[in-house]
């Protein structure tokens, strides 16, 4: 079963299938409403689940409880502090450059094996994105600017000075 974040889930779905020799078809599609961030919902669901995780989005459980995981998700995600919910990843024109990336693993001291893991993806889009041999679809990006900011990372957007990626949070030195 593989939960996880799409705009147009019949076009992933479609994506999913050249990729696999496996039938695959959409047990279900939760739309999210828009008060809520569904990388947010995503994320908590995969959290609940982490018991029964297979790969990146994959896992062990049937469909019923892959519903009842998103929909605890969204109940839990609602619940938050608005504060606690980060505000939505970039758009698909500010996304996550390959630069930011590699920037943001050397700030983490992050391989990119670390990052793969952290974010759900293989090592080879990692590695691909970044050597620019090949652009990651934006639910890949999507999911890497999530386990940058995870980890306390934000990104500054263009504006005129370039974008980049800092602490969230300025870290105190030490004596």
């Amino acid at each position: 079963m593989k939960i996880g974040v799409a705009v147009d889930p019949a076009k992933r779905l479609r994506v999913l299938r050249t990729g696999t020799p496996f039938p695959l078809r959409l047990a279900h599609v939760e739309m999210i409403d828009a008060s809520i961030h569904a990388i947010a919902v995503e994320r908590a669901a995969h959290t609940l689940l982490a018991a029964a995780h297979a790969h990146g989005e994959w896992f062990h459980v049937s469909v019923e409880d892959a519903l009842t995981a998103v929909q605890a998700a969204i109940r839990e995600v609602q619940s938050r502090e608005p504060a606690q919910v980060r505000g939505p990843p970039p758009t698909s024109d500010q996304m996550l450059t390959k630069e930011q990336c590699r920037a943001g693993r050397a700030m983490l001291d992050w391989s990119r094996s670390d990052l793969a893991k952290e974010c759900g993806l293989s090592d080879r889009t990692i590695t691909d994105f970044e050597r620019g041999a090949r652009e990651p679809h934006d639910n890949n990006k999507r999911a890497m600017c999530g386990a940058f900011e995870a980890a306390g990372l934000e990104f500054i957007p263009e504006n005129g000075g370039g974008a980049g990626i800092r602490f969230r949070e300025r870290k105190s030195l030490e004596g």
